[in-house]
This record gives structure tokens, C-alpha cells and sequence, in this order.
């Protein structure tokens, strides 16, 4: 295994770039952080041939890359075992190869999912009343899904911040409505309370104090976050993450467990993708293992491409 270094970062771009979705983690590390830097390592496992795979580290999380599908995973797995590793992860079909090197470990698998800008303009068709989104805010409510599944839109916040009728009239006898802004710094402690309490970001952020640095440094670097607001508490959020040139992934989509099933996280999902693009982003990705999920992004305008797995 060979530390790469910032002298061969074309070539390293041009071999994860066969798969930029499936790399969109490796390709925002390189672009934000450097080929060698105190935050992001490379290391390649050379043969004759050419390298035969490439590991970014990332702090104390790994990313796996090959072009070859028959990589040699001990190889992979014997530098790893010796090394401090939070969690692996990569194209699924490359990680079930690794998983059994680590039967200590729990092995997931999700779906990858890509959104370009075509694909959500038409989503933007089936709107009622469709209105283009210049700002942050937009006020929604808990019935904002119309009969054939499609998020409403509904209107933006008034200047002194008070949520405005929605207009759809349907709506306006609805009970809990809801308004959508971007969050800042500022609201770091706010969506680290909502995601400690949702099960499955348990692991993730299950050291408050470091997720709490990392959510800062993110927000701070100019990744996008969005959030749904009942009042002044939070109570959905989805967030940007390995934001690059052309695309960016979409993570920490999570909303209470009192507010699902209301249109929260459409909300949230869809005013991010516009931002998204209007700041000059191609495609964004996401991946999820909840069905129930999977149904909101498919109506946004997200579509499967294939599975990614992660080693915990």
C-alpha cells in the first residue's frame, strides 16, 4: 500500500470519476480537504497492472474504490485491521467482498439514489400553484401532499416571519402547519437534539460532542441545511454533505416521530435540491434502506442506481 500524494490527484479523480455517484464522498473529500491533509489520507494497492484498488480515510471513517470487481479484498482487509476504523464503506458490490474479513462488524446495505436538475424540474410540473422558491422559506402543512402524492407548494414567509396561509385552500382547515428555512450554526444544537432521537442516527451520532464539531465544520465550509419548523421547534431536517464541484449527497434527512407521515420531509428534501441546483450543483445523491423513504424520494425525482454498503 502506497500514501498517495497531492502530485497525482488528476489521476486519482479520473479513476473514481467512472462512478461519480458512487464516489461522490471521495471526490468532495479530494476537492474540500486535499489529498493529504491532517482530515483526508489516500492509499493505493499498486500491482503490475496498475492500482488495483484505492482507500481514502477520512478522520477514522474509510472509503473503498475499484474499477476491478475481483479486487484483492484481503489485501484491503489486512491494512484495515490494523488501522483504528469507525466505519467502511463503498459500492456494495465491492463491501460484501470485505464483510467477511470483519465478522465482528454489522454490514448494511442501501439503495444509492441520483436527482438531477431535469429530474426535479418535473417534479416542479406537478406542483399546485407552483411557485419558484428564490428564498429559503416556504410555508407547508401537514397535508401539503395532494391527492396524487406530489408535494404542494404553498407560500413563503411574510417579512416580519410570521407563517403565511397556505395556498391551498384544502389546507387551511389543517391543524399543523409548518414552515421550511435554512439553518445555520446557529441551530447546530437544535438538529443535534432532533437527530439524537431518531434510532437509526444512533450510531452515527452517538458522541454528541465530536458530531456536534463535525455538523459545525460542515455548515461552516459551506454545506446546505434545511429545516422544518412547527413555531420555533424543529421538527424535520435534511442537510448536504462531500459537497463538490458538480454534485453533493444528501444526508441526516430525519424527522420526529409525532411529525411523520405529514409532509415534513418532502418539504425539507425538496426546498434543499432547489438550492442545490441554484447554487450550480449537476445531480445530488442520497441512499436510504426505509421503504417508506424511498417512496418520497422517488416522488421528488430520485432514482436507484445501485446499492452502497457500509461495515459498522
Amino acid at each position: 500500500m502506497r500514501r498517495l500524494g497531492e502530485s497525482e490527484r488528476a489521476r486519482i479523480l479520473e479513476y473514481v470519476g467512472k462512478e461519480p455517484e458512487m464516489n461522490l464522498f471521495f471526490i468532495g473529500d479530494i476537492e474540500n480537504y486535499g489529498i493529504d491533509s491532517e482530515i483526508v489520507t489516500i492509499y493505493a494497492n499498486e500491482t503490475a497492472d496498475g492500482w488495483d484498488f484505492l482507500l481514502l480515510k477520512y478522520y477514522d471513517f474509510y472509503l473503498l474504490y475499484s474499477q476491478n470487481e475481483t479486487y484483492d479484498a484481503a489485501a484491503a482487509a489486512e491494512f484495515l485491521q490494523n488501522r483504528t476504523v469507525d466505519t467502511i464503506s463503498a459500492k456494495a458490490s465491492l463491501l460484501r467482498q470485505l464483510a467477511p474479513f470483519f465478522p465482528d462488524r454489522f454490514y448494511q446495505e442501501t439503495q444509492m439514489c441520483r436527482c438531477g436538475a431535469d429530474d426535479l424540474k418535473a417534479f416542479d410540473r406537478c406542483f399546485s400553484h407552483a411557485k419558484t422558491l428564490n428564498t429559503s422559506e416556504m410555508s407547508c402543512t401537514s397535508n401539503d401532499l395532494n391527492p396524487s402524492g406530489h408535494l404542494c407548494t404553498s407560500e413563503k414567509l411574510g417579512d416580519a416571519g410570521e407563517l403565511c396561509p397556505s395556498s391551498n385552500l384544502h389546507n387551511l382547515r389543517n391543524e399543523h402547519p409548518f414552515y421550511v428555512r435554512a439553518l445555520s450554526v446557529a441551530d447546530l444544537d437544535a438538529m443535534l437534539q432532533l437527530l439524537l432521537q431518531i434510532e437509526e442516527f444512533s450510531h452515527t451520532y452517538q458522541h454528541p460532542d465530536k458530531a456536534r464539531q463535525q455538523l459545525a465544520q460542515e455548515l461552516q465550509g459551506g454545506e446546505l441545511a434545511v429545516g422544518a419548523f412547527e413555531g420555533d421547534r424543529l421538527i424535520s431536517v435534511a442537510k448536504t454533505s462531500a459537497s463538490n464541484s458538480k454534485s453533493a449527497m444528501l444526508t441526516g434527512v430525519a424527522t420526529l416521530p409525532d411529525r411523520r407521515g405529514q409532509g415534513c420531509a418532502s418539504a425539507v428534501v425538496h426546498s434543499l435540491c432547489r438550492q442545490s441546483f441554484q447554487a450550480g450543483r449537476e445531480f445530488l445523491c442520497l441512499f436510504y434502506d426505509n421503504p417508506n423513504a424511498g417512496r418520497i424520494y422517488r416522488r421528488i425525482g430520485f432514482r436507484e442506481i445501485g446499492g452502497y454498503g457500509m461495515l459498522k
